[in-house]
């Protein structure tokens, strides 16, 4: 689990620094590309481009001015390897939740198949969030998840 889990966290994270803007990521954007490291967004756009792209790419992801960066960047949505990693975070995610399949139903497993963005399982949902204490929470049927638990008076938990 751990494994494929932690593969998928990566791949985001990199498409992050792509894609993501510095306000909302709460850190600069553009380090992987910045200090040289081949991300696989990088490195499916790379296999993707044609001869040239590829030489450019090689060029900037030596000097790594700013200019280069903004270039790697634009390089590797013109190539669709944001998307290509996307789909490799997704395949992982499959793996780590298929890993948990054959553990059995616990609080635990219920909370690591919502990490992969999975349905908890069969019959446990949202009960193993923490629950502060007073009214139990009411259920409406105006949304699902998390958004759904209101404590009597209408105020979320």
């Amino acid at each position: 689990f751990g494994r494929h889990f932690g593969l998928a966290d990566q791949i985001r994270d990199a498409i992050q620094d792509v894609t993501g803007a510095a306000k909302t990521l709460g850190k600069p954007v553009g380090q992987d590309a910045g200090g040289g490291r081949w991300t696989l967004p990088l490195v499916y756009s790379y296999g993707a481009s044609g001869a040239s792209d590829r030489k450019a790419c090689l060029l900037r992801m030596e000097r790594r001015t700013a200019a280069d960066v903004a270039w790697i960047h634009a390089f590797i949505l013109r190539h669709g390897g944001a998307e290509s990693a996307e789909r490799k975070a997704a395949a992982e995610l499959d793996e780590a939740a298929l890993r948990l399949s054959g553990l059995p139903e616990s609080v635990c497993r219920s909370a690591l198949f919502l990490l992969c963005g999975r349905p908890a399982s069969r019959g446990v949902g949202t009960d193993f969030l923490p629950r502060e204490p007073g009214p139990e929470p009411e259920r409406h049927s105006e949304g699902a998840g998390f958004g759904s638990l209101r404590r009597a008076g209408g105020d979320r938990p």
